[in-house]
């Protein structure tokens, strides 16, 4: 499934169980700790067929989840729980971890080569980073002197620096300066 955004409920994930008798239950979990309903954040929805053929079941829980940065690098698993004459068996999934987006709320500027002192006639590039997932690919530099922004990937490169270069350098998302 596409990556999921924060703040937004969005399906994760299906857990399937093919061919059982008697049915069973589903349970989501998120780092080992069971998921329980909640409204806007976690929906479980729960479907069951019988084949008229075999008598055997198919349950299908679908998990739909409104993922936040502490999400990320979270495992996700479902066990499916059966009740026999046996007694009680339950069959664990496989972990899933899935990439969560967010938006950007904090950009630096750094310049390379990293160094104390810039002096006249050094190459420097001005390069803006975004805290994001995935991070912005574009920015504008903002340079002394010229109220415009220079529309650029996250690099922008000065050759042959002047003296008349120095002043305060910017970077920002497209809209509004950092």
């Amino acid at each position: 499934p596409p990556f999921p955004e924060t703040e937004q409920l969005k399906k994760l994930g299906d857990c399937i169980s093919k061919d059982s008798y008697p049915d069973g239950n589903i349970t989501w979990y998120r780092n080992g700790k069971v998921l329980q309903p909640l409204e806007g954040v976690v929906v479980l929805i729960f479907k069951k067929q019988m084949d008229p053929v075999t008598q055997l079941y198919t349950m299908t829980s679908s998990l739909e989840y409104k993922a936040t940065k502490a999400d990320i690098q979270m495992p996700f698993t479902c066990s499916v729980t059966y009740y026999g004459p046996s007694g009680q068996k339950t069959v664990q999934s496989e972990q899933a971890i899935f990439g969560i987006y967010y938006p950007t709320e904090q950009v630096t500027i750094q310049v390379l080569p990293s160094k104390t002192a810039i002096k006249e006639g050094d190459n420097i590039t001005l390069k803006c980073l975004g805290n994001g997932n995935p991070p912005p690919e574009e920015f504008l530099f903002y340079l002394p002197g010229q109220p415009e922004g220079i529309r650029s990937s996250n690099t922008y490169a000065l050759t042959d620096v002047r003296r008349n270069a120095t002043g305060d350098y910017k970077c920002s998302l497209i809209d509004k300066k950092a």
